[in-house]
C-alpha cells in the first residue's frame, strides 16, 4: 500500500504545471496533468490509532438496547439477511480486521431502512475534503471548493486513491443509514467527503486523498475545521454545499430561517434550513411580518423553501404561520425539496400538500411522508467501550407504511444540474414561475 501511494504521488508531482480551465475537458494524457499542491505527500496511521475493537459483548449491548427500544426490532431483524442480523454479527464479530467490524456493524444497521436509527463513530467523522462534489445524471462533480481549488468546479472525479469513485460511492452506500434508495445516496456523497469509508476499506487513516479528474490529478487534504465561508460563496441559497452534512449544520446553527424578496420575478421565498430549538416567540414576530409583506403583495408568489432543512420540530410552521393565512395564499404557494430535504424537512411540504393543496417542487425526498409516524423523536444511546453510539427511533407503529411509501415524490420532479449548485439557474423557481404561476 505504502509503495502504491508511494508511485501515485510521484505521479502526481511529475505532472506539468499548465493551468487548465474550469470547462470539463478530454482526459488528458499524464504530463498534462496539473500539479498538485496544498498536499504535498500523504500521511498513514494504523486505524488502531482512532478505532477500538468491537466485541460480542458491544454487539450483545446494542441489540439489547435496541430490542427494548425499537418496536419493530424483531421484525427488522427477521426480515434481514442472515449474516447481518445482530445475533450473527455477535457471533463473528472477534474473527475480522477492525475496519471489517465497524463495516459489518454499519450494513446491519442499514437493514433498518429508518435514517433516524444509525450507528455513529465519534471519530473519523468531524473532517472534510477542500471540494464538494454531487452525483449529476451518474457523474460526480465538483461543485465548489475552498479559494485554491476553484479551478476543479465543474470537473467530473474519476477516482479517488486509485479506486473508481463508483466503486467508493457503493461502497459508501453500505455505511447509510437511510428510510429509502434516495436517502442512502445522499448519505453516501456525505461520507466520501470525510475520511471514514476509506479508512474502513484500507485500515489506515490517511490526512489526504489523491483525487483524479479527467483534466487533474493531485493529494487534497483532509482538515477538521473547515467552515462554510471556506468554500465559495453563491448567495443565491445554500445548494453550494450539496450534501455536505457537516458544513450544512453550520449554515442552519448561523441561519435557521428566514426569506429573501425577488422583486424582478414577484416571488418572496421562506427559507427554513432547521427547526430545531427555535423559540416561539421569534417564530411569531417572524411569522407576523412575512404575513404583512405577504399581504401587500398580492401578486407575488410565496416558495416555502426546505432544500436545505435538517429536520427539527414540525411544530415551527403552525408556531410561525396560522391555518387560516396559509390557506389564504395556498393559490399562490408551493413547497421546495431537494435531496436534503431532511425529516421535518420532508414532513411538512407533505403536510402543506395535504391541508393547503402546496404543490411540491424538488427532487424525490431522502425521507418519507410518513418519517413522523415511525420515528417522531429518536434517542441516543452511548457506548463508551469504543466512543461511538446509536440513534434509535421509537418506531411510533408506522413501520410498514413508510416501507410501502419511503419517499416524498414531488408533484414537479425536476433534476438538478451545475448551474443550480452555483448560482446560475433555479430550477426551482424556474418551475414555479412556469407551472403554478403560468409566468
Amino acid at each position: 500500500m505504502k509503495r502504491l501511494s508511494a508511485i501515485l504521488l510521484t505521479i502526481a508531482l511529475f505532472a506539468a504545471a499548465c493551468q487548465l480551465g474550469d470547462r470539463l475537458t478530454p482526459p488528458p494524457t499524464q504530463c498534462d496533468l496539473p500539479q498538485s499542491v496544498g498536499a504535498e505527500q500523504c500521511v498513514e496511521k494504523p486505524l488502531s490509532d482512532y478505532l477500538r475493537p468491537l466485541t460480542a459483548a458491544v454487539v450483545d449491548d446494542i441489540a439489547w438496547y435496541l430490542d427494548n427500544s425499537y418496536l419493530d426490532y424483531a421484525e427488522v431483524q427477521a426480515a434481514a439477511a442472515d449474516d447481518l442480523r445482530l445475533r450473527a454479527v455477535a457471533a463473528r464479530i472477534d474473527s475480522l480486521s477492525l475496519g471489517q467490524q465497524y463495516l459489518l456493524l454499519y450494513r446491519a444497521f442499514n437493514q433498518f431502512n429508518d435514517a433516524h436509527t444509525y450507528f455513529s463513530l465519534n471519530r473519523l467523522n468531524e473532517s472534510s475534503l477542500p471540494i464538494i462534489f454531487e452525483r449529476i445524471e451518474r457523474s460526480f462533480v465538483i461543485i465548489n471548493s475552498t479559494s485554491e481549488w476553484r479551478h476543479l468546479i465543474g470537473q467530473r472525479i474519476v477516482s479517488i486513491d486509485g479506486c473508481q469513485i463508483d466503486d467508493w460511492y457503493r461502497r459508501a452506500c453500505d455505511l447509510a443509514a437511510a428510510d429509502n434508495d434516495y436517502g442512502r445516496s445522499r448519505r453516501a456523497l456525505d461520507v466520501l467527503h470525510r475520511p471514514l469509508v476509506y479508512a474502513l476499506y484500507d485500515e489506515v487513516v490517511k490526512d489526504s486523498l489523491l483525487i483524479e479528474t479527467e483534466a487533474f490529478s493531485g493529494l487534497l487534504d483532509f482538515s477538521a475545521g473547515r467552515r462554510p465561508q471556506q468554500f465559495l460563496a453563491n448567495d443565491y441559497n445554500n445548494l453550494r454545499l450539496g450534501s455536505n452534512t457537516i458544513q450544512l449544520f453550520k449554515i442552519a446553527a448561523r441561519d435557521p430561517y428566514g426569506y429573501r424578496l425577488d422583486d424582478e420575478a414577484k416571488i418572496i421565498t421562506i427559507y427554513f434550513n432547521s427547526l430545531s430549538q427555535l423559540a416561539s416567540a421569534d417564530l411569531v414576530a417572524f411569522g407576523e411580518s412575512l404575513r404583512h409583506l405577504i399581504e401587500s403583495r398580492l401578486d407575488y408568489g410565496v416558495a416555502f423553501d426546505f432544500r436545505t432543512c435538517l429536520g427539527g420540530s414540525a411544530a415551527a410552521l403552525s408556531t410561525a404561520f396560522s391555518a387560516d393565512f396559509l390557506q389564504s395564499i395556498s393559490d399562490r404557494a408551493c413547497s421546495y425539496v431537494s435531496r436534503n430535504s431532511m425529516s421535518a424537512g420532508t414532513l411538512l411540504p407533505a403536510q402543506l400538500r395535504h391541508l393547503f393543496g402546496f404543490k411540491i417542487i424538488g427532487e424525490m425526498t431522502p425521507y418519507s411522508e410518513h418519517t413522523a409516524y415511525v420515528s417522531a423523536t429518536a434517542d441516543k444511546y452511548r457506548i463508551d467501550a469504543v466512543d461511538a453510539a446509536i440513534s434509535s427511533s421509537f418506531s411510533n407503529g408506522g413501520y410498514r407504511a413508510r416501507l410501502a411509501e419511503p419517499a416524498l415524490c414531488p408533484d414537479y420532479l425536476i433534476s438538478p444540474q451545475l448551474a443550480d449548485y452555483i448560482g446560475q439557474t433555479d430550477s426551482w423557481q424556474v418551475t414555479f414561475r412556469r407551472e403554478i404561476l403560468r409566468r
